[in-house]
């Protein structure tokens, strides 16, 4: 198993996802994996799509978590649910 999987992010990602029950903090290229496949509010949209393929492609180890991360914040802006924390 690829532990790099399991290794937080150095910052997380608020999302406000109501499959969740609302606010969410998300930390690592697994949460962000189960979380795009199985709660996202949106299956279409380019940023979507994208995020999907870095997850399949860190699986692979041929992305890194800083990626993901990326493409991460990207589907959540595209889907309305990042959260600005100051």
């Amino acid at each position: 198993m690829d532990t790099s999987l399991l290794i937080d992010w150095p910052a997380g990602v608020a999302i406000n996802l109501e499959a969740l029950g609302g606010p969410f903090m998300v930390g690592s290229t697994r949460e962000a994996a189960i979380l795009l496949t199985d709660c996202w509010p949106v299956d279409h949209g380019r940023a979507f799509i994208h995020a999907l393929e870095v997850c399949a492609d860190a699986l692979e180890e041929e992305a890194q978590d800083e990626d993901v991360r990326r493409a991460f914040v990207e589907a959540a802006e595209e889907a309305h649910i990042l959260m600005h924390l100051q």
